[in-house]
């Protein structure tokens, strides 16, 4: 008993050590966090400076997108090519400059071209930094230090939310410089500390250095020589990426689970409820007050707030309950807000304040974004095998982004298409869709190793069964 009480305290040890590397490689996605807040916080200042009309700013967002989709799309043949250290590294490099051309554009279409570039920068890094991390971290806290790289992103979205006036960037180029310096400081810090992804090295043959960076994450040679030998039998196999999803059903069937699951998610509303919600309120405000820009800027810091908590919320219980328990609960949140929208619009009689729209809005936002966390960083990059991992999380997070467009460009034709209950009624049914899958399908992958999870898959378990310990 003694004897696995220190094991066990061993094994707790060990676990606490990649957090180090995690916390360097994660630090780069508050940069590109506090880049997205600006735009989505600070946009009378962008009409003001370029002489915009509602219309023209709302097209900052989608050609940063625009770029994020060609990161996604390129990005796991780079990730594959390269090596995930060397991408996060030289995405926030480029980042970097682009946000410096962001800053310094003279016009309109300059600025559009460098969030452009800073939306292909941010994909390139979200997709090799959530790759890297669930390489380099043992099972216990995978889920944490995963979801972590999520939450500075959202908090540096929340700090930038708080702080609006302060980070104004027509102003003067004193925060750029600051920004740019930290920026730095953190890039050199990877640079010189972060070492390549143990996993990665061992898929293109460098087993001796895969050793040496499992050794110096595990501090037990014994542990690292077992871990290699692990991922060595599960990569052995010629087939890869593309052809691997041709030629292998049941990598089929676990990629076809988060595709199906991402497209019912935005189905249920991801982009359009919140959008239509908020567009309400507005209204509501502009008839019987005088509207503002602050109003605005207080439902921004809101949905910034709430989203932020709800990150935090998923990091803190992944791992302990679960990630098919915690995908369960934000599904349940959102059916039960779509339910008590959808009894609202069909009694056309019932009068609803702005306060209980806002309060409805920020519960969803705060069930969709605990299952979005959930769905594409971290599901994504554990159900998806080593030998097709670039291919398939870029797949899915290309899935993401193309429905986040559609979503972002055309929820005002759907409404008037279907209008509201019409919509609501499609959402109710896609959450339940995602519901009754993912209660059927999605595995718990805490405290299973992602060899483990892989060699289940291909002998042919059942999605539910991945998992499960021996």
């Amino acid at each position: 008993m003694q004897n696995n009480l220190h094991n066990k305290t061993q094994y707790e040890e060990i676990s606490l050590i990649p957090i180090r590397y995690v916390m360097m490689a994660a630090s780069l996605a508050i940069f590109f966090g506090i880049n997205l807040g600006i735009i989505l916080t600070n946009q009378k200042y962008f009409i003001d400076y370029f002489i915009l009309s509602a219309t023209d700013i709302e097209t900052v967002l989608g050609t940063y997108l625009l770029g994020a989709l060609l990161g996604v799309f390129l990005g796991g043949w780079i990730v594959y090519s390269s090596g995930r250290r060397i991408c996060l590294i030289a995405s926030s490099c480029f980042g970097l400059f682009a946000i410096f051309a962001s800053v310094t554009a003279t016009n309109f279409a300059l600025f559009l071209l460098a969030q452009f570039a800073i939306g292909f920068a941010s994909a390139i890094y979200l997709l090799a930094v959530g790759l890297y991390v669930s390489e380099i971290t043992l099972p216990s806290n995978r889920g944490f230090c995963n979801i972590l790289i999520w939450v500075l992103f959202f908090g540096a979205i929340e700090l930038v939310a708080i702080l609006r006036d302060i980070f104004v960037i027509f102003d003067t180029l004193i925060y750029y410089a600051i920004f740019a310096f930290f920026n730095i400081i953190f890039i050199l810090i990877n640079f010189v500390c972060l070492p390549e992804s143990p996993r990665w090295l061992a898929s293109v043959g460098y087993s001796d250095a895969s050793l040496s960076t499992l050794f110096k994450l595990r501090h037990n040679m014994g542990i690292a020589a077992r871990e290699l030998s692990f991922i060595n039998e599960t990569s052995s196999d010629d087939e890869a990426g593309l052809s691997l999803f041709l030629q292998n059903a049941n990598y089929r069937r676990s990629l076809w689970l988060l595709v199906a699951l991402t497209i019912l998610f935005h189905l249920s509303g991801f982009i359009f409820i919140p959008h239509v919600l908020l567009s309400l309120v507005e209204k509501g405000y502009l008839i019987y007050q005088n509207y503002s820009y602050d109003f605005d800027y207080n439902l921004d810091k809101l949905m910034a707030t709430i989203s932020f908590i709800a990150v935090c919320c998923v990091a803190f219980t992944v791992d302990k309950f679960g990630r098919d328990k915690v995908l369960l609960f934000g599904a349940s949140i959102c059916l039960l807000i779509l339910s008590i929208l959808f009894i609202i619009s069909i009694f056309s009689d019932i009068y609803i304040s702005s306060t209980v729209l806002i309060i409805l809005s920020l519960l969803y936002i705060f069930g969709s974004v605990i299952i979005l966390v959930v769905l594409v960083p971290l599901l994504a990059c554990e159900l998806i095998p080593a030998r097709g991992r670039e291919f398939g999380v870029s797949f899915v997070f290309i899935a993401n982004v193309v429905l986040l467009l559609f979503g972002y460009r055309h929820y005002m034709l759907l409404m008037e298409m279907i209008n509201f209950s019409g919509y609501f009624l499609l959402s109710i049914v896609a959450c339940i869709l995602f519901l009754l899958i993912a209660y059927k399908l999605v595995p718990n992958t805490a405290n299973s190793s992602l060899e483990g999870i892989e060699s289940r898959l291909f002998f042919g378990s059942a999605l539910k069964e991945l998992g499960k310990l021996n």
